[in-house]
């Protein structure tokens, strides 16, 4: 490993960490933002004439149908509360209506995807899975709170590996003291595009209309409701 890797790597991590926080920022706010744009909105379409608050319900109606003409609801034992508490656990194999293809327990002998993200970051889930996994956790006669700490690490790791996402698996390896091999400069490409993919994603709640309403001033709040009434109501305030 060159001394301008692994330079590199950890510069990215920093800013992978950064991202990631204003991530959390924006994904905590934005509800917020919701509840106080729509309370506005609610008061604001209360306070119409009652012969217009009809027009504009039933112009809303009317749009949503449309928009539901065609769909067939997915009814599948997927939603199913009871079938996702269920855990089938097979030596050292894991098995769960998330991962129907089990959860190796021994990180060591896992059998590898083709994809090189792919298969680094199963194996880094597996390893994962193999300390914080609730069954395992609950088994070691830790303290309820490191238990707790050890299921949501388990949790995080989980939606990262559904979204192959390695930066945050690595991340949770870290905090498990984990051994992880050195980057490369696979690493850092997986990095940079994690970056870039959660810019896109403050980027698409900051262009929300809740968004812009709540942390605008009062030209902005008044534009950003106008603009609401006009998309959904197709009615100028």
């Amino acid at each position: 490993m060159s001394k301008q890797v692994q330079l590199k790597f950890k510069k990215l991590l920093k800013k992978a960490e950064f991202v990631h926080a204003d991530l959390e920022y924006h994904e905590e706010l934005i509800t917020e933002a919701k509840q106080g744009f729509f309370a506005v909105v609610e008061e604001t379409f209360s306070s119409l004439p009652a012969d217009i608050r009809s027009k504009l319900t039933e112009y809303r109606n009317n749009q949503v149908a449309k928009q539901q003409e065609g769909v067939i609801p997915n009814k599948t034992s997927a939603g199913d509360p009871e079938l996702q508490r269920d855990m089938v656990q097979n030596k050292e194999t894991l098995y769960s209506p998330d991962h129907p293809e089990g959860i190796n327990l021994n990180p060591d002998n896992v059998d590898e995807p083709t994809d090189v993200k792919s298969a680094e970051t199963k194996r880094l889930f597996h390893k994962i899975a193999a300390i914080a996994h609730p069954d395992k956790a609950s088994l070691k006669g830790l303290h309820p709170a490191e238990v707790t700490r050890l299921e949501e690490l388990f949790k995080k790791a989980t939606e990262a590996y559904n979204s192959n996402n390695w930066y945050i698996l690595y991340s949770v390896a870290s905090d498990l003291n984990i051994e992880i091999t050195d980057p490369s400069g696979d690493h850092i490409d997986w990095l940079e595009e994690d970056i870039k993919n959660t810019f896109g994603r403050i980027s698409d709640i900051a262009s929300r209309v809740a968004w812009v309403w709540y942390t605008g001033n009062g030209i902005s709040k008044n534009l950003a409701l106008r603009d609401y009434f006009k998309q959904i109501y197709n009615y100028s305030l």
